[in-house]
């Protein structure tokens, strides 16, 4: 069963849920581990979403979106982005030895 996390945010006139679903259970130096973040719109106004990943990324990790940078989302509107997340063997830690075979990685989004 896949991981799903979410937040209900509501700032002044910013309305939003948005969650992440972890489409791939394994992720290893082979396989990209696959993600889709969902981002619905409950304000009555467009939102600008600007994503981006936070830097530095841990050595080792890259993160993917299929979208650009900047978006709008309508009032009432779901938009969902598919993500990728990707090690490679510059990875400081052996996903072998770790008691839970998560790797972690963070995405910023900032509205407007």
């Amino acid at each position: 069963m896949p991981r799903i996390g979410g937040v209900k945010l509501e700032f002044c006139q910013l309305s939003l849920d948005f969650w992440i679903v972890e489409e791939s259970m394994d992720i290893s130096m082979g396989s990209p581990g696959r993600f889709s973040l969902n981002l619905f719109n409950r304000s009555d106004k467009p939102l600008s979403v600007h994503l981006n990943t936070l830097s530095p990324m841990p050595r080792g990790i890259s993160l993917s979106i299929k979208l650009p940078p900047d978006i709008t989302i309508h009032p009432e509107e779901n938009l969902t982005i598919e993500g990728e997340i990707t090690v490679s063997e510059k990875l400081d830690v052996l996903l072998k030895y770790l008691s839970l075979p998560t790797v972690i990685s963070s995405l910023a989004l900032r509205f407007s």
